[in-house]
């Protein structure tokens, strides 16, 4: 009988540390959040600085590289295009002869 008491004795102790020590992590964690707020935020503003400036890099370099792309991509498909209507040529007049 003494051992089954001191069995649930046992439980209810433990069970009171496990609380204990929930409350304790809760706490903490708690802690931390309003601790290291102004960190997150310092954090989240160097996040939206970078971004800027990475986006105002991106939009220098579409204006700058941009046309030349373009010419070198029309320089590049302006023979392909004439090749093509040539060859497209070429059919149609073999299909009208045949």
């Amino acid at each position: 009988m003494f051992a089954l008491a001191g069995l649930l004795s046992l439980a209810a102790i433990a069970m009171a540390v496990i609380l204990v020590l929930a409350l304790v992590g809760v706490l903490f964690k708690i802690a931390f959040k309003i601790a290291l707020f102004p960190l997150f935020l310092g954090i989240g503003l160097i996040k939206v600085v970078v971004l800027s400036v990475l986006a105002l890099i991106g939009v220098v370099l579409m204006a700058v590289v941009g046309p030349v792309l373009l010419t070198v991509a029309a320089l590049a498909f302006v023979p392909l295009a004439i090749l093509g209507a040539l060859t497209w040529t070429g059919f149609k007049v073999a299909g009208a002869v045949l």
